[in-house]
């Protein structure tokens, strides 16, 4: 049996926990997340014996085999190394640091440590995906060229639309680019077996003043009647 701590229940961590769920020989001991509630409603959702709001608690723990990091992304560094550090496996989201440094720094651990590793990619799981794969590798496309996609998600285009994504403290410099645009890589690599070597892109700030709200917020959470108050977005 595989023993799994995860560490954030908001949005991305519910989902980690349905898929766990399904799987055989693998078993979430712990949760944890700086929103006591949420905690809680996660162990009872998924029937985990303890929640709370520390993840060192997590990671230290030694009847822990593997982390599942799914916090924002400003604690992916700090949460990652430590793990790695107590002998964990560690499956994290994505993207996998705020900058290239924490991420080579990251990566040369899980080496040393001879970890085994992870970033939640999950699209390229997705059966079209797969079959997309397949055929490009069998050589049904031919060489590969040219390769196009969108992304058509209307989530945040309002400025009552809020998220923790929207501060760079909290999400790093690249906003869009790390948090789709990292996905649209990983599909376009996988699919092609190609890599990405260059990149130019045309950014903007949108709305450049919104409403937050004077609470937390989660992932695609419809806010009616909150106090606001106004921020500059800079990303």
């Amino acid at each position: 049996m595989v023993n799994i701590g995860l560490i954030g229940t908001g949005y991305i961590g519910p989902i980690h926990l349905n898929a766990l769920s399904r799987l055989g020989g693998v078993k979430v001991k712990r949760v944890a997340d700086v929103n006591v509630e949420l905690a809680r409603k996660a162990a009872v959702d998924y029937n985990i014996e303890s929640s709370g709001t520390d993840w060192r608690e997590v990671v230290r723990d030694p009847g822990i085999d593997v982390i599942h990091n799914c916090t924002p992304n400003k604690y992916h560094f700090e949460i990652n190394k430590e793990a790695l550090n107590q002998g964990k496996q560690v499956f994290t989201e994505k993207p996998l640091c705020m900058n290239l440094k924490e991420a080579d720094e990251l990566v040369n651990l899980a080496e040393q440590k001879k970890a085994v590793t992870g970033i939640g990619f999950c699209y390229r799981y997705y059966p079209a995906v797969q079959e997309m794969a397949v055929r490009v590798r069998r050589g049904d496309a031919g060489a590969v060229r040219m390769v196009s996609g969108t992304y058509f998600q209307d989530w945040l285009s309002r400025e009552a639309d809020w998220s923790w994504r929207l501060l760079a403290s909290e999400s790093g410099e690249s906003n869009i680019t790390a948090d789709l645009g990292s996905h649209w890589f990983d599909l376009v690599q996988f699919v092609t077996g190609l890599e990405v070597k260059q990149v130019i892109g045309d950014l903007a700030t949108l709305i450049p003043v919104r409403k937050r709200p004077k609470r937390q917020v989660l992932a695609f959470e419809k806010v009616d009647r909150v106090e606001t108050e106004e921020v500059t977005v800079e990303l």
